[in-house]
């Protein structure tokens, strides 16, 4: 077993683990793992450091104003020090997504690997969990929303069950794409239906509309790959009922009405709207800077629990950070587009993971889970494309190499 082997089942497990058991010491484990994690790709990939490895100019560019922006917000925060830690612990976490994409690109079967050790420690902490206090998990209840029966466990919270739950589901079907044994298929399948139970216990609908607008995107884009020229002409009609569709739920009042918004977003819009009135846009510093890249912990000292990715970055660092961090993500975005393998997965990630981080803070809250594994898989598309070229290339020099030893 080799050392980057090791440090992603160290990793997956702190991670899990700070969600089973809150504490000091689980957070620092956590911490740990990630530094392990970063020092096993980085000896990984000490023998493979070619020129596609190395960031292109724009990446530079991006890490320079992040830093810049970043290092403003946390001068003039409350507490300078924390939000620096910060700032590097977000580009060590861009250190490893650019590593680990570079290692997908190569071979699929890493991302197997990768997925599959997820898969084992989801299993293991899940299982422990739900099983260590029978009588808890059988009579947990939501303290807020009485309505809401909410098994979760010995996790910190049901939408951490959720979360870790949304991650292991992710990981299974891809794997049950990518890989063709009939007996590893059937235990994806079971797989995803011990996680898909976890999900609906922990009554966590984030974490359930999100996987299945996951699946919604993955097979409509499965679908529409399978097209050929003749059925093109079918495309717009399937756009234009899905406009119809949304349309209908906005008329309804979905979308509009904000006792409709209040209620999907389980009481989330009051605490929204609060912090977006009364911290964020009632001074043109913070607006723009931010109140310091830790600055979610005053939030929540004074229970705002806004749990919303883009209002809490928006807080923390400000809107031209905000401008910044949703570029990279398009770029990601535009990038699985063109991929050519894995478009449908990274596509159906980008979709499901901007629509989840509405609800609950992931946007760039890595130490997350599902923050961590969506924004890793998404960063492969930024290889794919040149290593399938490469590729190509290899072939064709091949070929006029052996034509040429033919000739002669």
């Amino acid at each position: 077993m080799n050392i980057v082997k090791i440090s992603t089942y160290f990793l997956f497990f702190s991670y899990i683990w700070f969600f089973v058991e809150s504490g000091s010491y689980v957070s620092l484990l956590k911490l740990f793992s990630v530094f392990v994690f970063a020092f096993a790709l980085l000896i990984g990939l000490r023998n493979v450091f070619k020129k596609r490895l190395i960031p292109k100019m724009k990446t530079w560019v991006f890490l320079f104003f992040f830093n810049l922006l970043g290092s403003i917000t946390s001068l003039y925060s409350e507490d300078p020090k924390g939000s620096l830690v910060v700032l590097f612990g977000l580009n060590l976490y861009f250190l490893i997504f650019h590593l680990c994409g570079y290692r997908f690109s190569l071979s699929k079967e890493k991302l197997v690997e990768f997925n599959g050790i997820l898969i084992k420690i989801s299993l293991l902490l899940v299982t422990y969990a739900l099983g260590s206090n029978p009588a808890l998990t059988l009579s947990q209840f939501h303290t807020l929303f009485i309505d809401r029966i909410r098994v979760y466990g010995t996790f910190v919270h049901p939408n951490e069950l959720g979360i870790t739950s949304f991650v292991s589901l992710i990981a299974c079907f891809i794997n049950l794409k990518l890989y063709s044994k009939r007996k590893y298929k059937v235990f994806m399948l079971l797989a995803m239906a011990y996680f898909f139970t976890c999900m609906i216990l922990s009554d966590s609908r984030g974490a359930l509309y999100s996987f299945l607008l996951f699946l919604g995107v993955y097979y409509l884009l499965a679908f529409m790959k399978q097209l050929s020229s003749k059925y093109e002409k079918f495309i717009p009609p399937l756009v234009m009922l899905l406009v119809a569709v949304c349309y209908a739920f906005m008329h309804r009042g979905i979308f509009t009405d904000e006792q409709a918004i209040g209620k999907f977003s389980t009481g989330r819009l009051g605490n929204w709207k609060v912090v977006w009135d009364y911290f964020i846009t009632n001074d043109p510093y913070h607006f723009l800077f931010g109140y310091g890249l830790n600055g979610v912990d005053k939030l929540q000292a004074m229970g705002f629990y806004t749990d919303n990715g883009y209002l809490v970055w928006m807080y923390e660092a400000g809107l031209f950070n905000t401008i910044l961090v949703l570029l990279v993500l398009i770029n990601l975005l535009r990038k699985n587009i063109l991929s050519k393998s894995f478009n449908t997965f990274g596509v159906a990630i980008f979709c499901s993971y901007m629509v989840y981080t509405t609800i609950e803070n992931l946007l760039t809250s890595f130490g997350i889970l599902a923050s961590f594994y969506c924004w890793l898989v998404m960063y492969t598309a930024l290889f794919e494309h040149k290593v399938h070229i490469n590729k190509k290339r290899v072939k064709q020099k091949e070929v006029i190499a052996e034509t040429k030893s033919k000739s002669a």
